[in-house]
């Protein structure tokens, strides 16, 4: 029987192209995207399984939940790299900044539902690709929940330091049962958020010089999607042992805020009420 991996985002960049290794090794692989035609034709090329939604939007995720149960009475990998980066502030039809909501709270909502709510899956490992080791202070309480009136790029990156929150909470809760959870920092990728981004003129036209000189430090999503799979694989032994891992498959140690455990449930507490969960709790068993 095949082992089977769901991935949000997986229409586009790292997303697709973990996809695609996944199935070579020999998954089953659901995927999650905006992208109606690339979707389809990439669970055409791999035979998967696709599902259209806007991961912004709570109700979506709620729907993914149920169509995934659907179609599978398994799953081994929940794989999130759905993200969005804008500067203005744009707002979802449910009133939630949609970079914030893309990148944290529709991944924190899918993960408890697929975990909590039948069926109940035992993953084998949970990763979120994000911006793992994103400075964090004991600040952070003051900036979380975001202000009605922060912009895009404010929450996405109030967003990415959630994600590790969120982590290493979620792996403390989940290690009875023996899942792995990891955030990963891939660091500079060559994806296609930053020109799908809202970003000024002066922005764009400087960008292309950017990447010029960053080249050497810039990774193809080929490239860097084996690391997730090593990682999802658990050819990485290193990500056994460290939730938070960088774009080279090391370890991340937690700043000093991250290990505060009353900042840490608080991160999840508002989470879990923003996202509409009246339980909190993570099958341990």
């Amino acid at each position: 029987m095949k082992q089977v991996a769901v991935l949000i985002g997986a229409t586009a960049g790292i997303g697709k192209e973990t996809a695609r290794l996944l199935a070579r090794e020999g998954y089953r692989v659901l995927l999650v995207g905006r992208n109606q035609t690339a979707g389809q034709a990439l669970a055409t090329e791999l035979q998967g399984s696709f599902i259209q939604a806007d991961v912004s939007l709570m109700s979506d995720v709620r729907r993914v939940a149920d169509q995934v149960g659907q179609l599978t009475d398994t799953l081994d990998l929940i794989i999130h790299t759905a993200d969005v980066l804008t500067t203005k502030r744009h707002e979802t039809a449910e009133g939630f900044e949609v970079s914030i909501a893309t990148n944290y709270y529709g991944r924190f909502l899918l993960n408890h539902l697929l975990l909590n709510e039948a069926p109940v899956y035992r993953p084998a490992r949970i990763i979120h690709v994000a911006a793992a080791g994103f400075p964090a202070g004991k600040t952070f309480r003051a900036k979380f929940p975001v202000a009605a009136t922060a912009s895009g790029f404010t929450a996405h990156n109030i967003g990415q330091i959630a994600n590790d929150f969120y982590g290493l909470a979620l792996a403390a809760k989940l290690q009875p049962s023996g899942t792995k959870v990891n955030i990963l920092n891939p660091g500079l990728v060559d994806t296609d958020i930053r020109r799908r981004g809202d970003f000024p003129g002066w922005f764009k036209a400087v960008e292309p010089v950017f990447d010029w000189l960053l080249r050497p430090w810039i990774t193809k999503p080929h490239d860097y999607a084996q690391v997730v799979v090593d990682i999802a694989t658990g050819r990485n032994a290193e990500a056994d042992q460290s939730v938070l891992i960088n774009r080279k498959g090391k370890s991340i140690q937690p700043s000093t805020a991250l290990l505060d455990n009353e900042l840490r449930n608080y991160v999840w507490e508002q989470t879990a009420q923003l996202t509409g969960l009246t339980t909190t709790s993570m099958l341990t068993n």
